[in-house]
């Protein structure tokens, strides 16, 4: 019963909050992914290999991020759904992509690798770290299994909602960049 209510109010909250994040004005979209870059870049471009999404549906728009790790030498990889799981598979800028149901993939013949961050895309998050995706629970289950990697969420302020319901599964992200901040969600 209590895991039908949830269901139900995240069901009703990504729409409020895909609404939020489509409602931003192109002009205020392209001045809030270029902080999003800036701050990205000024904390977390030290790492070797990074974990990220190719954007979809309004999605905060990292390539400029990646364009710059890639420029610096640094590993990519996207997501891929392969049976049920989630996994990253190595991934060139401008290399050909497979689009889903739900993505953008990497061609199935592209690596797996093991990112040590992820950029994890939402629709919603809370001061607490916790994030509302899209309902699979593909990026839950993948920060389970690989529970050392660095978890970014990547969102516009107004995704931001006081208090998202969670259920056991709900992986706390490490941190939540906006265009008004870096957010730090450890305990």
């Amino acid at each position: 019963m209590l895991k039908d209510f949830l269901s139900n109010e995240k069901k009703k909250l990504r729409l409020r909050l895909k609404t939020a994040r489509n409602s931003l004005q192109k002009k205020q979209r392209i001045e809030a992914e270029k902080k999003i870059t800036d701050l990205f870049i000024s904390k977390f471009s030290e790492f070797a290999h990074y974990g990220a999404y190719y954007p979809i549906n309004n999605e905060v728009d990292i390539l400029p991020i990646l364009q710059l790790l890639s420029k610096a030498g640094r590993s990519l990889s996207l997501p891929c759904v392969h049976s049920d799981h989630l996994l990253f598979r190595h991934w060139q800028l401008g290399e050909p992509l497979n689009k889903t149901k739900y993505a953008f993939e990497p061609l199935k013949n592209g690596t797996p690798t093991s990112p040590e961050i992820v950029l994890t895309p939402l629709l919603g998050f809370d001061r607490r770290g916790f994030r509302l995706g899209y309902g699979g629970g593909y990026y839950d289950h993948y920060f389970i299994e690989h529970g050392n990697v660095i978890k970014v969420g990547i969102a516009f302020a107004c995704q931001e909602f006081d208090k998202l319901p969670i259920e056991d599964h709900d992986q706390r992200l490490d941190f939540i960049i906006t265009e008004k901040e870096i957010l730090s969600c450890s305990i």
